[in-house]
């Protein structure tokens, strides 16, 4: 159903931790192709979404200070747009990058998810 890019808090897999982290994924909400949003705080989530047109594009993250920027552009564009932002202070200075897949099955135990990622790469830029 969607597959993306992740930050995440390394102090999420303390013991008994609740999950802090901001995601931006590409699929399909069941009706439409979307670029979906998410930001967990202590376990709790804000999701939001954007109809995209496409299942081809590129997907970022963008941290400066406590703002975080969900971005996407369509593959070859050099225009990325700007989707939504988070103001996230709780979060560590160091986060964990990566990519998040995951599907939906809705009690049928079938999954149809093919997912295909180019290239990902985390930059970082000293405080």
């Amino acid at each position: 159903q969607f597959a993306g890019i992740m930050l995440r808090d390394p102090r999420s897999e303390r013991w008994f931790g609740l999950e802090d982290y901001v995601f931006c994924v590409l699929g399909t909400d069941g009706r439409q192709l979307v670029v979906e949003f998410k930001s967990t705080r202590n376990g709790w989530s804000d999701v939001g979404f954007v109809e995209w047109p496409s299942g081809d594009a590129e997907l970022g993250l963008r941290r400066e200070g406590s703002s975080l920027s969900i971005l996407a552009r369509q593959s070859g564009s050099d225009q990325w747009r700007v989707l939504h932002r988070y103001t996230r202070d709780d979060l560590s200075h160091t986060l964990q990058a990566g990519l998040i897949v995951y599907a939906h099955s809705e009690g049928r135990g079938r999954h149809d998810l093919k997912a295909r990622f180019s290239w990902f790469a985390a930059e970082t830029t000293p405080p």
